[in-house]
């Protein structure tokens, strides 16, 4: 009996010790669906701070619903005559589409036609522009649109969305930092409406209640003031990004053609008009990685160019090269990207740190032809991108570097499979690293994205899908984000019923039945070690039950075990 006890006892213990081991390394994630807004279909994370506060991005085209078109703009007698007489084609059963354009009533197949004939006009500075992305905010569940420099149009009551507002960090005070390009106001010239602008693009800042634009060194005025780009804010202040530095004896020739056709074309629309897309800006201007720091009260105390990787100053001067900055932290270290020249003189991208006037490359530009920094921390530890090319055809990989190592090499990550495609995003200072990963390696077609979380102590990548508390429909695609708690800011993909450009349940003619399409949210997995009974779920499209096999169960597996090994010693002890 004695030795049937210790055998008891023996196997308790087992259980219990690996109870107790699996419980300290694995963290389970419970889903926290941060609900889009009812005039968008899909929402894309882009950040989360310390406090639990979300940017994210709204795409417009194809992803709001009910798009306000502003019907002024539109000349259904002379230019836009093809327009009218494809409305005049279909009819709503009262009226042609035409006529109900015309009152500002639309239907989902009226709607597209119109969007798309605007999209092929979308940059002559006269039709309804159409800007590709719009930010939101939220403190709790919930994102609200924000509009940082868009104003309402007094001819729909909404706003103008004539241009793009894209967020691209938040830090711990909630400051936001993004890019925005310019807004257009209608303005009429000698009896025709133009859609003015106030410069080419311009990275920015918001606060509270007040976003303030951060200028480039190169600023003149007849290039509509040249451009800048704000890719991250540090909590003390620091925003990076890249701007344009000087100008080029090619853009002198474009300023001085838009002055002789300003009778034509307005000047500042013909240099809009040309200048308002990154291939130009990069072709006629010298562009550098960039640092601004602000205070709370919006002012600029610091700004400067932070160089590029290339000592020979005549070789730098080159529009053909470039660098910019993606990341920077509190003690205004940053990283990003930067043409070198390698020992062969063949020109690549790598990534790099800046350092006061200093521009480190990270990476060895004979083993990988193209890197990227992505961000840092606080711990001065670097993640990345780099290509990898080892008997393979541009596989992207990601690295982490450790700038107090001293070492002269990057860590690739360890992902699931040599030809997987890895993109690491975030991480913080804790050093743990999200992002997204192939997911299966199949031999052709497209492999699945998921989201991954990787710990640096242990060198080791887990699906984020693998690590839900409960069961869902939904897939974790990417993980953009992960703050000092540990809460993860991700994509989650869910199939679920198709709606139109109105909003309107798409029905399948052939089968009767709800058509279905994948559609985009923005959540949060909090850490979340013992199991919740169910996980949030977006209203009324998918129920998400417990996953079986979580910590809960080992723990009632446990004290099960516990309670049949006393009964069987008050047994034994009444024999």
């Amino acid at each position: 009996m004695i030795n049937k006890i210790l055998k008891s006892s023996a196997i308790l213990g087992y259980i219990a010790l690996q109870t107790s081991v699996w419980a300290a390394n694995t963290t389970t994630y419970r889903i926290e669906v941060i609900e889009t807004p009812e005039e968008y279909k899909s929402s894309f994370p882009i950040g989360i701070n310390n406090q639990g506060d979300v940017a994210a991005a709204f795409p417009i085209t194809g992803n709001r619903f009910e798009f306000p078109v502003d019907v002024s703009l539109l000349d259904f007698d002379q230019t836009d005559i093809s327009l009218a007489a494809t409305l005049s084609s279909f009819s709503d059963g009262n009226s042609t589409f035409l006529d109900s354009v015309k009152k500002g009533r639309f239907n989902s197949t009226s709607l597209s036609f119109v969007l798309n004939y605007l999209a092929e006009y979308n940059g002559d500075g006269v039709h309804q522009q159409i800007g590709l992305m719009r930010g939101a905010l939220s403190d709790k569940d919930n994102l609200e649109e924000l509009a940082i420099f868009d104003v309402e149009n007094p001819e729909t009551d909404e706003y103008t969305y004539f241009h793009t507002e894209q967020i691209n960090d938040i830090n711990s005070l909630a400051w936001i930092a993004g890019s925005t390009s310019s807004p257009l106001t209608k303005t009429d010239i000698d009896g025709d409406t133009w859609l003015m602008p106030e410069f080419i693009h311009r990275g920015f800042v918001r606060f509270s209640n007040r976003a303030v634009t951060l200028p480039p060194f190169y600023d003149d005025e007849d290039a509509l003031g040249g451009f800048s780009y704000a890719t991250d804010i540090s909590d003390s202040g620091y925003v990076v990004g890249y701007a344009s530095v000087a100008g080029s004896s090619t853009l002198d020739a474009l300023i001085e053609s838009c002055r002789i056709n300003r009778d034509t074309v307005p000047e500042d629309v013909c240099l809009w008009r040309n200048l308002n897309n990154v291939q130009a800006q990069n072709s006629l201007f010298r562009n550098r990685a960039y640092l601004w720091k602000v205070n709370g009260n919006g002012d600029i105390t610091e700004k400067r160019s932070l160089g590029i990787a290339i000592d020979n100053p005549d070789l730098a001067e080159s529009l053909d090269y470039t660098s910019r900055a993606f990341a920077v932290n509190d003690k205004g270290l940053a990283v990003g990207e930067s043409s070198v020249i390698d020992v062969n003189n063949q020109l690549k991208v790598q990534a790099v740190l800046f350092n006061e006037t200093n521009v480190f490359a990270m990476t060895n530009p004979l083993e990988n032809p193209q890197s990227r920094a992505i961000d840092i921390n606080n711990n001065d530890i670097v993640i990345g991108t780099m290509y990898d090319t080892a008997g393979l055809s541009g596989v992207l990989k990601s690295f982490y570097y450790d700038i107090d190592s001293g070492s002269v090499e990057v860590t690739p990550l360890s992902d699931f499979f040599v030809s997987a495609n890895t993109k690491a995003k975030a991480i913080n200072d804790q050093n743990i690293i999200v992002g997204e990963t192939d997911a299966a390696g199949l031999a052709s077609g497209t492999k699945p994205k998921h989201g991954f979380v990787y710990d640096i102590s242990t060198d080791e990548m887990q699906d984020l899908n693998d690590l839900l508390s409960c069961e869902t429909d939904f897939t974790i695609v990417d993980a953009v984000d992960i703050n000092d708690d540990g809460v993860i800011l991700a994509r989650a993909s869910l199939v679920q019923t198709a709606r139109d450009l109105m909003g309107n349940s798409v029905i399948n003619s052939s089968t009767d039945s709800s058509s279905i399409e994948q559609v985009e949210y923005t959540v949060k997995l909090i850490p979340d070690l013992i199991a919740a009974d169910s996980c949030d779920a977006p209203d009324n499209e998918v129920t998400i039950k417990r996953k079986g096999a979580s910590f809960t169960s080992s723990i009632l597996l446990l004290l099960f075990i516990t309670f049949l090994f006393k009964r069987r010693n008050i047994h034994s002890k009444t024999i």
